[in-house]
């Protein structure tokens, strides 16, 4: 797929310093330098941001879940934002954590392997919109906290 490429570099941050390329309109999302600066740029936002508010959803779940009147099942709606949050982890995990490292490669690899390249782009362009969703679910379910148990005031 990668055609007459005539921009090919070792440091895959000089594409980004050539202005002239870039006054012509050159997309470099189709150039393996940027292939793999768009991919690492994902790859750390996945480790620092995604990773990381997973940790602290999970803490914090289990420390009110433990220590306060909310408790872990006392609620259907607690329950129900359990298992969302309990999918979206294991989406995250196991589908779109393995597509998101398996686009990290030295920039030869995307040269040979745009099919590997735009199949995990794939995954992550049909699995993080549905991820975005839960959550959107779960935000909405803990504002208007349905499913009461009867007799109890939350």
């Amino acid at each position: 797929m990668v055609e007459n490429i005539s921009f090919v570099c070792r440091n895959p941050l000089d594409w980004l310093r050539n202005s002239d390329e870039l006054a012509q309109g050159h997309d470099y999302a189709y150039y393996p330098e940027g292939m793999f600066t768009l991919s690492l740029a994902i790859k750390i936002l996945d480790d620092l941001l995604i990773f990381g508010g997973v940790i602290g959803i999970i803490l914090t779940a289990i420390v009110y879940g433990a220590w306060t009147k909310w408790g872990f099942f006392k609620q259907h709606w607690l329950t129900v934002k359990w298992i969302l949050t309990i999918v979206m982890v294991l989406i995250g995990w196991i589908i779109m954590g393995p597509a998101v490292k398996g686009n990290v490669h030295e920039i030869d690899w995307y040269m040979v392997n745009q099919d590997v390249y735009n199949r995990n782009l794939a995954v992550s362009a049909i699995w993080g919109p549905i991820q975005l969703l839960l959550l959107a679910v779960v935000v909405i379910i803990s504002v208007f906290k349905p499913w009461k148990t009867k007799g109890k005031q939350a």
